[in-house]
Order: C-alpha cells, then structure tokens, then sequence
C-alpha cells in the first residue's frame, strides 16, 4: 500500500512540472521590457536581427535583400547516333550530359526505348563522336574506348530493359557509375 501511495505522489510530482515547465516555455510577447533585454543580449541575436544590422550598414531596407535561390541543375542531352554495326545495336553520341543529374539517366532510357522501337536492341550511349566500331561481338567497340567514353548501355529483350552505367567498364569520374538498374522497375 505504502508503494502505491508513493508511485501516486510521484506521478502527481510530474504531472505539476509538466504543466509549470508549459506554462514557463511560453514566450513573453507582452512584456516590452524582457523582450528589449533579449533584443540586446549579443548571444540572442537572430537571424533577421543580423540581416537588419547588414542591410541597415548597406543603405538597404531588409525588404530589398532577398536570399539567392540555388541554381537549378539543368539537363538536356542531345543524342546523335554514330553507328549501327549490326542490326539492332546502335552507338550514341551524347553531349550535354551530367552524370550527376538523375534526369539526365532517365533521358538516356528513355532515347533508349524510342530508339529500340519496340524491338529487342542494345544502345551504347558515349561522350565522343570519334568512335571506330569493329567487328567484334558483343560490344562491336573497342573496351578501352568504352572506358573512356562510354556513358551507359542499354538494352532491351522485346520484355524488359536494363540500363548501366560506365562503371560496367570501370570508368571513373563524377557519377559515371551512379546509375544501374535491372530491369524496367528501376530494380
């Protein structure tokens, strides 16, 4: 009996910080005094307090200082197609491509599945228009010219699509393997 008074009591304890602990949170909007104090205090200067004082040192009103939005990445690749070795298999050149840029991979399945018409096909997408095909199954292109140039592969089995990126060559640079995925659900 004795510890269930004492868990109650407790309990009780708490439930009255709580709301003492609320009600002391509360900002002090009508006190024009303590907020002059705070105002003051060189540790509890805000951000629009900081602005204020440079655009009041620029001759500017705080109105006229606007934050400079972030630039946004812009992707739009341009695809020229080089060569078709084979029947179904084409090398793309592309330019304006980031490899970075996620749209920009999308871009690239997308000329991908426009460019297999609906028909199994594979498409080597590279960043150098000099590009000497071979005779030489499966890539029809030198590796050393993939690895240095090439972007992606896509492929398409009538069914289903694939795409990776050139880390299948072992191509280093910002992004070049960032995207590969297995299938057309992007898994």
């Amino acid at each position: 009996m004795k510890s269930q008074l004492t868990f109650c009591l407790i309990l009780l304890a708490i439930v009255a910080c709580k709301r003492t602990a609320a009600v002391d949170e509360q900002p002090a909007t009508a006190n024009q005094q303590t907020s002059t104090v705070l105002a003051a205090d060189s540790n509890n200067i805000s951000t629009t307090d900081s602005i204020t004082s440079k655009s009041q040192a620029s001759g500017k009103t705080a109105d006229e200082i606007a934050p400079v939005p972030a630039k946004p990445k812009i992707c739009d690749p341009n695809f020229t197609k080089l060569a078709s070795p084979k029947k179904n298999l084409y090398i793309i050149y592309v330019t304006d491509f980031k490899p970075e840029e996620f749209k920009c991979w999308v871009n690239l399945e997308e000329y991908g599945t426009k460019t297999c018409g609906g028909n199994p096909g594979v498409v080597f997408f590279v960043d150098n228009a000099n590009i000497k095909t071979n005779t030489t199954p499966p890539n029809y292109i030198d590796d050393s010219t993939l690895k240095n140039t090439g972007i992606a592969r896509y492929e398409y089995n009538g069914k289903y699509w694939e795409i990776k990126g050139a880390s299948l060559w072992k191509r280093s640079g910002a992004g070049f393997g960032y995207y590969n995925t297995d299938n057309q659900l992007g898994g």
